[in-house]
């Protein structure tokens, strides 16, 4: 068996892995800055939309009554750490 070839693969990856990181640390301006004149119409749509309502289009503006309680109750693990404790 010999080895096969990726063509650089790895690096690629990583290279965009910090690419993502970088882009995903901007603020919604400076994404929108990024993006170019033409082209690029719905990610612009998106991203103005987020700028304006400070959410993303299909979120609630306010939350659910089931995301509110989701919120309050404790996790399993933390329930689990207090049950241990007792």
């Amino acid at each position: 068996m010999g080895r096969v070839k990726t063509h650089g693969k790895v690096e690629r990856q990583k290279s965009a892995t910090e690419r993502q990181k970088l882009y995903d640390s901007l603020t919604i301006q400076e994404k929108l800055d990024k993006l170019p004149p033409e082209g690029a119409k719905k990610q612009r749509v998106k991203l103005e939309y987020q700028l304006k309502f400070g959410r993303k289009t299909n979120e609630a503006s306010t939350p659910s009554a089931t995301k509110k309680r989701k919120d309050a109750k404790p996790s399993r693990k933390e329930r689990w750490e207090t049950r241990q404790k007792n």
